[in-house]
């Protein structure tokens, strides 16, 4: 069982942009959140970390990228199975159209941003996706725990009786049929056929 505190979890934020300069940038304003900041320069580099890991709480992803453009990469995001769910916020300097910002939410993006940006308002919104992503993996964490526990059964280290859902101690083909685990068929193993079974 995993015992990491969940205020011990780090979630991982992406960012997409081919020009050093604005990642600097972004990173500057996020970092105070103590979050791992993974940062990439196009589009394909952000594909391949996906690819890999599935940690990412949302992904801060540059319109205007040569070879494959933002648009493009959250096309490939959106379309696998694995990371079709994760957050995408577009930031961009020169879509500022209408009909850009429609066709990055037809991407997939959550939300949409204009350089330069203020970087409250970035943080606010990036905090948003971080603390959703805790909270799922809260309950991931939960679901887990209690699916562990479902699968421990109490054995009285003395007389071997295992406690039942209604808080008796019970002998184990009593245990078996009260618990609804189906019945209990007895035979010999091997051990003790050589004890009880006379050498012929």
């Amino acid at each position: 069982m995993n015992t990491l505190n969940i205020d011990e979890l780090k979630a991982t934020i992406l960012l997409v942009d081919d020009i050093p300069g604005n990642l600097i940038a972004i990173e500057a304003v996020l970092v105070e959140m103590k979050e791992n900041l993974v940062s990439v320069s196009s589009g394909s580099e952000a594909l391949r970390y996906l690819l890999e890991h599935d940690d990412v709480a949302v992904i801060l992803l540059d319109v205007q990228m040569p070879g494959m453009d933002g648009y493009e990469t959250a096309g490939f995001i959106r379309g696998r199975e694995q990371s079709r769910r994760l957050p995408i916020i577009f930031l961009t300097a020169i879509n500022k159209s209408d009909m850009q910002i429609e066709r990055g939410y037809a991407e997939g993006a959550v939300d949409y941003l204009f350089k330069p940006f203020n970087p409250f308002i970035l943080k606010s919104k990036v905090s948003v996706f971080v603390e959703l992503y805790k909270a799922h993996e809260r309950s991931k964490r939960k679901d887990q725990e209690i699916a562990t526990l479902q699968r421990l059964l109490p054995l009285c280290a003395w007389c071997k009786k295992m406690r039942s859902d209604d808080g008796y101690w019970r002998e184990l083909e009593e245990f078996v049929v009260v618990q609804k685990m189906g019945s209990v068929t007895h035979g010999i193993c091997d051990e003790c056929a050589k004890k009880i079974i006379p050498k012929i």
